[in-house]
């Protein structure tokens, strides 16, 4: 597919994985539609899906930049693939049956031009299949250095996450195609020893939790998973094994 180029690099490139998505899909888009800062770009990374949500994407403007897989892969390799594809200073994700409040970007886009961070999140409610809010998650450790808090107790959520592409690529890191059910556990741990973190306090997306959702028919991995991620931080970082924190991580894979 022909894409049209931008006249500069966008502030912000947006992945959007979409997996027979149509359901939910317009909701998604509409709300980068509705953002109150508009220098962006959508990577929709549409991965082989059966259904009808590639030609509702298409319907949109060329702010959408749409790639088609030719086979199915794994969540991580398709958003490694979408992220592959994008030229903007920060990552941002929105999967396609979630959705953004209008100022979640200029939100944070705003702190993060305060210091010099790696990664940002913010707090989120957790929303039925009709946006019905279950409950409200506000993030709990502050802005600044937090692999040891997060190993305590993680709370970034991808749904609110922004990455400094930069960083990942100086870094060399990338989402572990082989994770199934914590793809951004595995790479924000990966990535938290590296710098500073900035935490929004209030909420600026919604999470749509349902049983169709890819990460909710996977979820029998997550203990595995985390075992995997710990061993590698372990590995690369032989210090913060006896620490406290790392022992809690552990447990909580138990």
């Amino acid at each position: 597919m022909t894409v049209l180029k931008m006249s500069k690099q966008p502030k912000v490139s947006i992945i959007m994985n979409c997996f027979n998505g149509e359901q939910f899909i317009k909701n998604a888009i509409d709300s980068i539609y509705a953002q109150t800062f508009l220098d962006w770009e959508i990577i929709f990374w549409y991965n082989a899906s059966t259904d009808d949500s590639c030609s509702i994407a298409s319907s949109y403007d060329t702010k959408i930049k749409i790639f088609k897989s030719k086979i199915n892969t794994s969540l991580g390799q398709a958003r490694n693939s979408a992220v592959e594809q994008a030229t903007g200073e920060w990552l941002a994700f929105l999967d396609v049956d979630d959705v953004w409040l209008p100022y979640k970007l200029e939100v944070q886009l705003a702190g993060l031009a305060t210091g010099d961070y790696l990664l940002s999140y913010g707090g989120i409610k957790e929303v039925d299949k009709n946006l019905k809010i279950i409950r409200e998650l506000t993030p709990k450790w502050e802005t600044g250095f937090q692999l040891k808090s997060q190993l305590l107790y993680f709370e970034v959520n991808l749904v609110s996450s922004m990455v400094n592409r930069h960083k990942l690529i100086e870094l060399c890191l990338k989402f572990d195609p082989q994770m199934q059910a914590s793809e951004e556990y595995n790479l924000f741990m990966r990535l938290m020893p590296h710098g500073l973190v900035y935490v929004v306090k209030e909420t600026i997306a919604l999470y749509r939790v349902h049983g169709a959702s890819l990460t909710y028919k996977k979820n029998d991995r997550l203990a595995i998973e985390r075992r995997i991620t710990l061993n590698e931080l372990a590995r690369v970082y032989p210090s913060i094994r006896n620490s406290n924190e790392f022992i809690v991580a552990n447990r909580q894979a138990d």
